[in-house]
């Protein structure tokens, strides 16, 4: 969803705040959960800290990551879908896709993403809006496709607010037409739940993919949470002060440093006797570097090695410099290797940056 510029308040999300409300004045509320680099992965983090910051539960969930991604596996989606329902049950799921608007043509990653959200769409009775197949239809009945996405450059991902406007009649024209059903249903209340395991779900639907909730990158009963966002009692500066809590672009704060130091960013953590920590930084295609990060207590920790240097320790490096030209949130899992008789500890995390000019720390979270 387009949060900034100058058509922030023509955005699709806005566009469709407007129509619900003149739909139902004064009942209708709509929160804008989405921010650019942000993929499925990166947003699963987040789900997790809002249902925990809740006093209820959403009626609608809608998910458009045509523009972020949808993480490159459809396991992902999946995970998704089945948090939602481990902590918001009766909660409903709306998935919109739209390729890669980078390209005239959709890529295999898209046909291959398509087909991933058709298949877990039948799977768990989630409603598909297909924003693709919609410009089709209108360019097939004469209309002109520039006017529906003119910009398919990759320095130009976002199109204008008419385009907004043309995707927020589609989810208007849905609304309509699955309002009059829902209500003449008996529709159970939206619930906001609170488990203490997985063990809840286990009657739910058997999942698509074999997923398994207690395996995916996430702290689904998190003990401690460092998120830029809602920084609360977080640090927001180093010791020395090279790092600073602040936005270096408009709605997206992080912890940053602009030079290589000795002085280390460092968060107090609280670790389960199945300890986790989940780190999140920028990544980028240029100004950025590389951070030591150090994992303090008695825990040795792995990861899977596409991230992160270092073998299995309490030492790593984090390199956010890469050759795609976007910048996104990287999520890296470190899990903890167990402990004689482990229960809980308290801990910390730390970095430092060792190489080039920049690194962007976005949240750090343990179980």
């Amino acid at each position: 969803m387009m949060r900034s510029g100058r058509w922030v308040d023509c955005s699709w999300g806005a566009q469709l705040q407007s129509a619900l409300e003149q739909l139902r004045p004064g009942r209708v509320r709509l929160e804008h959960r989405a921010r650019r680099g942000c993929n499925l992965p990166c947003a699963l983090p987040e789900v997790v800290l809002a249902q925990r910051g809740s006093f209820r539960a959403p009626d609608l969930i809608i998910l458009d990551f045509g523009q972020n991604g949808w993480g490159g596996s459809p396991e992902n989606l999946e995970e998704f879908i089945r948090v939602c329902h481990l902590f918001m049950p009766q909660t409903l799921l709306l998935i919109i896709w739209n390729k890669d608007m980078t390209n005239l043509d959709p890529s295999k990653g898209d046909i291959k993403n398509l087909q991933s959200c058709r298949a877990l769409s039948g799977h768990y009775g989630i409603p598909l809006l297909n924003f693709q197949a919609a410009m089709e239809e209108y360019t097939r009945q004469g209309g002109n496709w520039s006017q529906l996405w003119p910009r398919v450059l990759p320095e130009e991902h976002h199109p204008p607010w008419r385009t907004h406007a043309y995707f927020t009649d589609m989810l208007a024209y849905w609304f309509n037409r699955q309002l009059g059903s829902s209500e003449s249903s008996l529709q159970l209340a939206p619930v906001l739940r609170q488990p203490d395991d997985l063990n809840v779900d286990q009657a739910w639907i058997p999942p698509l993919y074999n997923v398994k909730l207690e395996k995916i990158q996430v702290c689904l009963f998190p003990l401690t949470s460092h998120v830029a966002r809602e920084p609360n009692g977080s640090p927001t500066r180093s010791p020395e002060g090279r790092w600073q809590l602040y936005e270096d672009r408009r709605d997206k704060p992080g912890w940053i440093t602009m030079e290589p130091s000795s002085d280390k960013l460092r968060f107090e953590v609280n670790f389960s006797r199945k300890a986790r920590v989940v780190i999140q930084y920028l990544r980028s295609y240029a100004n950025i570097g590389t951070a030591e990060v150090e994992i303090e207590g008695s825990w040795l920790w792995q990861h899977d090695g596409k991230n992160l240097q270092g073998g299995k320790g309490r030492s790593f490096r984090a390199a956010a410099e890469w050759g795609h030209r976007i910048s996104v949130t990287q999520t890296v899992m470190l899990i903890g290797a167990s402990l004689p008789n482990a229960s809980w500890e308290t801990g910390a995390v730390s970095f430092r940056l060792a190489d080039g000019p920049k690194f962007k720390v976005i949240s750090v979270i343990s179980c």
